[in-house]
């Protein structure tokens, strides 16, 4: 009879704890999280020193 192999239950490579998933997905969402604030503080930073720019040239 041809011989069956099963996964290990016990091999973390095969089953991850779910501790371990949880912490792999929240990490990517704090991650997604914080890169769109750095892009949205960034584009608001580029703004102000755009108006402050304006203003300072029509001031001279």
């Amino acid at each position: 009879s041809p011989t069956i192999t099963t996964q290990l239950l016990h091999d973390s490579n095969e089953f991850p704890s779910l501790t371990n998933m949880y912490r792999r997905q929240q990490g990517h969402l704090h991650n997604d999280i914080f890169d769109e604030l750095i892009n949205l503080l960034t584009a608001k930073m580029e703004k102000i020193i755009e108006e402050t720019t304006k203003r300072l040239f029509k001031s001279l």
